[in-house]
Parts: structure tokens; C-alpha cells; sequence
């Protein structure tokens, strides 16, 4: 079992008298890869607690306190057994088919989101995530395109609990969405169109709550 001085770390100095920093000895590619595994795991979160309370609300049932559990398996227990409480039976099987999924895919979020990094010194492209702590010890191997494939496997199944009528059904929502805006620009066009120099002077944000924006003085 690895240990924490398998921990490969980059010392960041300043020139001057700081701040200074350490950060795991991972690429810009890899980083985004693991932040993209830990976006996607967070829609699927939300979905599941959506999933739990549409079927209590159908069946005009009290939400199980473990549905809003901070721990992720209580979470999925409560789903569980509000699955098989009160889904009906074509739509049982398919929602525990999704929660075994959510299972199975749990472990390998974890072992990304809590794990130490260390790299294979014969192969540095494989990466390892490994824990040494008690009760939670793991190692285990990954690269930048097994980080994507697990990105992309939790993307199917939130696709699959988001719309569970598939395609048809993902392009009515669409629909719905650009209706209800009068009309839709995706991000990405709006920050390829953006000056790139012009918020330059903003300070990063950094977690702060939003501001609430001024909707300008009442007309008399």
C-alpha cells in the first residue's frame, strides 16, 4: 500500500516573498479531466434527489430524511427504497437498473475526487489515485482517457434519468427551454464572440455569493 510519501507533488516558489504554493504533479489535460468526472457526478447527484422527490410527490409521500443525506450512500439507499416503494413496475426495473450503475460508478468517483496522485515510474502517462487512510484505503490506476470515459459513462446515465424518453425527449425539452428564454446563445459562442481583454481588471472570483444586479431606478 502506498503511502504519503508516493504523494508526487510540485513545489511552486514565488520570486518573491510569495505566497507559495504545492500542487499534485498533474497536466492541465488530466485536471480538466478529473474536474470534468466531478462535474458530471454532481448533476448526477441532483437528478437522483429529483428522482426521489417526483416519486414521493406522485405518491404524496414524505421524502425520506436520507435523501438529503451529506453521504452519498444514504442518498442512494433512500432512492432505493423510493424505488421500490412506489415506482411502478416498468419503470421499477429501469430506475434500479440506473441506481446498480450509480453503485458501480461511486467507487471510481471517489477514489478521483479523495485520492493522492502518483504516477507509474516505468509509464508516466498511467496515473495511480491511492488512499492510505484507515477504512478508505484504495489504489488505483487511471490515464487521461480513462478519466474521460468515466466523465462520459456518468454523462450517459444522468442522460438516462434527465430523459428517460431518449432523444425525443431531450430535443422537446430544448424546444421548451428556448420558448420559455425567447430565443437561446449557448456559452460557448458568447465566449468565443467576447473581447478577451476586456474583464481582465476583474477580480477572480473565488466563491463569493453573486451579487444581485440592479434593475435600475422605478419609473414614475
Amino acid at each position: 500500500m502506498k503511502s504519503a510519501d508516493d504523494h508526487v507533488i510540485r513545489i511552486v516558489l514565488s520570486l518573491g516573498k510569495g505566497p507559495h504554493r504545492v500542487e499534485a504533479d498533474l497536466e492541465e489535460r488530466e485536471l480538466a479531466a478529473i474536474g470534468y468526472v466531478t462535474t458530471q457526478w454532481a448533476f448526477l447527484e441532483h437528478l437522483i434527489l429529483e428522482s426521489t422527490v417526483a416519486l414521493c410527490s406522485g405518491s404524496k409521500a414524505q421524502i425520506p430524511a436520507d435523501a438529503t443525506s451529506l453521504a452519498f450512500e444514504n442518498r442512494r439507499r433512500a432512492w432505493r427504497q423510493t424505488i421500490e416503494k412506489f415506482a411502478t413496475t416498468p419503470e421499477k426495473e429501469k430506475l434500479l437498473k440506473l441506481m446498480s450503475t450509480a453503485a458501480n460508478l461511486e467507487q471510481r468517483r471517489h477514489q478521483i475526487g479523495h485520492g493522492l496522485w502518483a504516477s507509474d515510474p516505468a509509464d508516466p502517462e498511467t496515473l495511480v489515485a491511492f488512499s492510505f487512510r484507515p477504512r478508505v484505503q484504495f489504489e488505483a490506476e487511471y490515464d487521461f482517457e480513462g478519466l474521460i470515459k468515466l466523465g462520459n459513462d456518468i454523462g450517459e446515465l444522468c442522460f438516462k434519468l434527465a430523459f428517460p424518453g431518449g432523444k425525443e425527449e431531450s430535443y422537446a425539452a430544448v424546444a421548451d427551454l428556448i420558448e420559455r428564454r425567447d430565443g437561446y446563445v449557448s456559452r460557448r459562442f458568447k465566449l468565443s464572440a467576447a473581447d478577451k481583454n476586456a474583464h481582465r481588471k476583474k477580480r477572480p472570483r473565488t466563491g463569493n455569493r453573486p451579487k444581485r444586479k440592479s434593475k435600475g431606478k422605478a419609473q414614475h
